[in-house]
């Protein structure tokens, strides 16, 4: 058995025998698949065998993980820098990106889902910020990426820093959370609506190596041919073709060039597979095989089965003083706030019942402030599939008065094909929104025609809206009233 491999320095990059690096994608034309231009370093005896050996461990589990073969969700966390003239990557993009994912991922029985809203950092500084690996080893580093996670990163969830870089979207391999306390993703702005590199990022954080690593494997997969060695060269498995082709190795029309292995067989590998580097391929298409899912099972399992997205709700809050950073403040009842939120900061109230911001509250300039009625959500709840709810035998109104005594009430709830809102406005500075749970306005009602201290009932046309929860949302000279209103079938 040989143990002698040239694998990537995209996956694996070392300093020492215990340093073990990350995986990165670049993407220089954003029309093709990947990029190219990595870095090669021979892997040690002892540094592969460490990667050996959990295959090996992979394969003696694989019969457990099959009968347990329910859909496991992972929660995760956008966070996008924006400078303050609001440059950057949209909650739309990042939603529509994670769709993608969660498709390419169906085979694997693994769905994402967001935590919470994603959260906005408004940063002239972290925005020019051009990240690159400035890789060292053990955890006392001091990079952009290790600042922005200890500024920003959640616990326990997925953390996905949608940022400026040097051209590489690159990802922690499980085994980094240890010796490195290494634990994100890093995608690169202009690769977020690329078709794969999320996808392929997310399945290096599951333990997966490009398919072309170390470009020794041979093509058969005849156990008893002298040439066979899938299960010890390239990316440790047998159902991907061998790969020996970087972004570079691809002509138009997803053509790889001619390349042969060790015994001469020309090396045909599989462009769609979303690990390889193939380029100018049917983005459509694209896979993980049977045996990277699995792959990506065992690593979840083993290591990164603490993955949960906990809302530590309360009955009921009462905030005041200042809030830093991101914070998000749940509450099965009513939120009751006059803090004041710093610029920078990253704020979401989350309640079931009433969010009331009174005299004092402030989201000063550069803050990224969001108030949502909605319950608490179980871990095991996933937003993606949040829009189906249950038909209801009920109607419910929510009427809100606020201090500078603003009426606002939206009903029915559940409602069908029509919303009725009634309100009676104190300043003619207001709008009025339906948002979804992502916090994206669907309908924007103009308020222009209504004169304060008159009492408004207006209809608003809902056909266009699924099934689901959606919030309406009052904001009246800076002070906001949000109603939980639910679509039914």
């Amino acid at each position: 058995m040989k143990f002698k491999f040239s694998w990537s320095l995209c996956l694996l990059s070392f300093l020492s025998l215990a340093h073990l690096g990350i995986a990165q994608t670049q993407i220089k034309q954003h029309n093709h698949k990947h990029g190219f231009g990595c870095k090669h370093t021979e892997l040690s005896k002892l540094e592969l065998r460490n990667y050996f050996l959990r295959v090996q461990h992979e394969k003696e589990t694989s019969d457990q993980r099959s009968a347990n073969a329910s859909v496991q969700n992972i929660p995760v966390m956008f966070h996008i820098v924006r400078n303050t003239s609001g440059d950057g990557v949209s909650t739309e993009e990042v939603e529509q990106s994670l769709e993608r994912v969660n498709d390419q991922f169906e085979g694997a029985n693994i769905q994402f889902y967001q935590c919470s809203a994603p959260n906005i950092i408004v940063s002239n500084s972290l925005y020019n910020t051009e990240f690159e690996i400035e890789w060292s080893t053990g955890c006392d580093q001091n990079t952009p990426e290790y600042q922005i996670d200890s500024d920003y990163g959640v616990p326990n969830v997925l953390n996905i820093y949608c940022v400026n870089t040097n051209g590489w979207s690159w990802a922690a391999f499980p085994w980094l959370r240890e010796s490195h306390c290494y634990d994100w993703i890093i995608l690169a702005q202009n690769h977020v609506n690329n078709h794969t590199t999320l996808a392929h990022e997310f399945g290096h954080y599951f333990g997966l190596l490009h398919t072309w690593s170390g470009k020794d494997e041979n093509v058969t997969r005849n156990p008893a041919s002298s040439c066979y060695n899938c299960d010890t060269e390239g990316d440790l498995l047998c159902d991907t073709p061998a790969d020996h082709h970087e972004s570079s190795d691809w002509n138009p029309g997803c053509d790889p060039e001619d390349m042969f292995d060790d015994c001469g067989v020309l090396v045909q590998p599989d462009g769609l597979n979303i690990m390889s580097y193939a380029r100018h391929c049917p983005v459509e298409d694209e896979y993980f095989t049977a045996g990277q899912n699995d792959r990506m099972n065992y690593y979840l399992t083993e290591y990164r089965d603490y993955l949960s997205c906990s809302h530590d709700c309360v009955e009921n809050y009462t905030l005041n003083g200042q809030l830093n950073g991101t914070a998000t403040r749940r509450a099965w009842g009513n939120i009751t706030s006059t803090t004041d939120i710093n610029s920078g900061a990253s704020v979401h109230y989350e309640a079931g019942n009433e969010i009331r911001l009174l005299p004092g509250f402030q989201a000063e300039s550069g803050s990224n402030f969001l108030a949502r009625i909605m319950d608490c959500i179980d871990d095991s709840d996933n937003f993606l599939e949040n829009s189906e709810v249950e038909d209801r035998s009920f109607e419910q109104e929510t009427t809100i008065e606020n201090t500078n005594n603003t009426y606002f009430k939206a009903y029915p709830s559940p409602f069908m094909d029509q919303l009725m809102i009634e309100m009676t406005l104190t300043d003619n500075n207001a709008t009025l929104k339906i948002i979804d749970l992502y916090g994206k306005a669907l309908k924007n009602i103009d308020l222009s025609k209504f004169q304060p201290n008159e009492h408004q009932k207006i209809s608003i046309d809902t056909n266009d809206l699924i099934s689901g929860i959606y919030f309406a949302v009052l904001n009246v000279n800076g002070e906001i009233s949000t109603v939980k209103i639910i679509k039914s079938k």
